[in-house]
C-alpha cells in the first residue's frame, strides 16, 4: 500500500511539474525574461506560488529548466547525429544544418537567448550547462575525426565552441534577414573550418 501511494505521489509531482515548466513556458514566449516572475508562472500554471519552490530552488532553476525543455527536441535531434554512423565531417555538416532548421522554427526562443542579459550571466553558462554539453559532444567528434587522420590535432574543445559559436553567428544573421540560404551557409562554415581561409 506505501509503495501505491509513493507511485501516485511521484506521478502527481510529474504532472505538477509538466504544469509549472509548460506555464513558465508560455510566459517565457510571452513576456520575455523581464516578465518572467514567480507569482505569474504560479498563476499561469494553477497552483501555489509555494509549489513552485517544492520543485524548484528558484527562479534561476525555474529558468534554466525552462530553457532546457524548450531546446530538448534540438538536443535529442543532435544526439541522433552525433551517435550515427555519419562521418565526423558529414555529423558536423548535419548538425549545423539542422541547427538552422531548428531556429527557423523556433524564432522567438532564438531571440529570447540572445537578447537577454539575464540569460548570459554566470549561472546560466556553468560547466554542466546545455552550451558546454554540446561543446562537449562537437569535440568529442573533432577527436574522432582526428583519430581517422581526417582532421590535424588541435584542441578539440576550443575548435568545437568556436564551431558552435561560429554557428550563431550565422543563425542569427539569417533571422535577421541578412542571409536566407542555409544550404549556402552550412557550406561556407564547413568550408572556413576544415580548409581555413588562405587563400
Amino acid at each position: 500500500m506505501e509503495e501505491q501511494k509513493r507511485t501516485r505521489k511521484e506521478i502527481l509531482d510529474e504532472v505538477t511539474r509538466t504544469l509549472i515548466l509548460d506555464a513558465a513556458k508560455k510566459i517565457l514566449f510571452d513576456e520575455g525574461t523581464q516578465g518572467f516572475i514567480m507569482d505569474r508562472v504560479a498563476v499561469q500554471a494553477g497552483v501555489a506560488k509555494g509549489t513552485l519552490y517544492l520543485h524548484f530552488r528558484d527562479k534561476d532553476d525555474l529558468l534554466k529548466e525552462t530553457l532546457e525543455k524548450c531546446f530538448e527536441p534540438f538536443f535529442i535531434l543532435a544526439d541522433t547525429i552525433f551517435e550515427s554512423d555519419l562521418s565526423p565531417e558529414k555529423k558536423l555538416e548535419e548538425f549545423s544544418l539542422q541547427g538552422y532548421r531548428f531556429f527557423e522554427q523556433q524564432r522567438k526562443l532564438f531571440y529570447i537567448v540572445m537578447g537577454s542579459r539575464e540569460l548570459k550571466t554566470d549561472s546560466h553558462m556553468d560547466e554542466d550547462s546545455p552550451y558546454w554539453g554540446l561543446v562537449e559532444k562537437i569535440a568529442r567528434v573533432f577527436d574522432e575525426g582526428t583519430r581517422q587522420g581526417l582532421f590535424k590535432p588541435m584542441n578539440s574543445t576550443k575548435m568545437a565552441g568556436m564551431f558552435l559559436d561560429a554557428q550563431g553567428a550565422l543563425i542569427l544573421q539569417q533571422l535577421l534577414g541578412k542571409s536566407t540560404d542555409p544550404e549556402e551557409d552550412v557550406p561556407l562554415v564547413m568550408n572556413v573550418f576544415l580548409n581555413g581561409i588562405r587563400a
